[in-house]
């Protein structure tokens, strides 16, 4: 092979990696994201509860 064909091949296995690696990582944001969302962990509980002290505070 020459200089060139080496590479062409090297930046293109680098290019797969890195989109490889780059969609793991959004995946796995994605379940995390998914999994606190349906176990209510997602911060909801404490915008509700500001929520409910501003409401007390209004009255």
């Amino acid at each position: 092979m020459t200089e060139t064909a080496v590479i062409n091949a090297f930046f293109w296995v680098a290019m797969f990696l890195l989109a490889g690696v780059t969609g793991g990582v959004g995946y796995l944001t994605f379940l995390e994201w998914r999994d606190r969302r349906r176990n209510g962990q997602d911060g909801s509980e404490l915008k509700n509860l500001k929520l409910k002290k501003f409401k007390q505070k209004l009255k």
